[in-house]
């Protein structure tokens, strides 16, 4: 009598249904309400919601620790900004190279334009034509050479750089350096530095320095010969 329930399972184990029926009295009719609910659906979509905050929730982990990666990796960035920013007071130009595939990437100069678009290529192509371009022909021979990366890991086996001064077309006087930054298992160096520092006024002490021994040196033998 009065209100009652039962739940069907389909044999196929698809479909759960709830049947409900309900004793009316109308007009003095008695009358059975049947009411239907897909149940299945329901607990199908209460899983999926589940399912669905389960996987927000890893989503949400999975976030936190990709933000505290990009934080650290700024934080990092900064860091190696200042140190470079800091390399930069004393070289004007420095170049990462990789010596397995020859190409240079810039890291640091001081030229207006490059700090924002930056400079890669290959050595082999780049640096030969900027050494005819920007050196002055007396040293043309010697920073051909010492650009020449065939040649620098032997160069840097027993040593962790290697320098060469030189003088510009404009008269300024430079000092190149490589400096090893990466080496293989078997110790040869497989990436560099390559640096350019400005050395006008070392450069000019030291030729003043030089003539003024050779004055000296001059004045001391025409002295030996008047004593003579």
């Amino acid at each position: 009598d009065g209100d009652c329930e039962v739940s069907l399972y389909s044999k196929s184990g698809e479909l759960w249904v709830r049947l409900v029926k309900r004793d009316f009295d109308i007009d003095g009719e008695k009358m059975w309400i049947a009411s239907v609910c897909d149940t299945d659906a329901l607990y199908k979509k209460s899983q999926q919601e589940i399912a669905d905050k389960k996987e927000l929730e890893k989503a949400y982990e999975t976030l936190s620790e990709r933000t505290e990666e990009l934080e650290q990796a700024l934080y990092e960035a900064q860091i190696n900004n200042e140190i470079i920013s800091a390399i930069s007071k004393t070289y004007w130009l420095i170049y990462r190279i990789n010596l397995q595939s020859g190409v240079f990437e810039e890291v640091s100069t001081n030229g207006e334009v490059h700090k924002f678009t930056g400079d890669r290529g290959f050595v082999s192509e780049r640096f030969p034509s900027a050494c005819k371009n920007m050196i002055s022909d007396e040293f043309q021979e010697e920073m051909q050479a010492f650009l020449n990366i065939e040649t620098l890991p032997e160069r840097l086996a027993e040593r962790d750089e290697v320098s060469c001064e030189y003088q510009t077309r404009r008269g300024n006087w430079h000092v190149g350096r490589f400096i090893v930054q990466q080496r293989d298992e078997n110790g040869h160096a497989t990436k560099v530095l390559y640096a350019i520092q400005g050395i006008n006024e070392r450069k000019k002490q030291e030729l003043e320095y030089e003539e003024k021994i050779k004055r000296l040196a001059e004045e001391a033998r025409l002295a030996n010969l008047s004593k003579t």
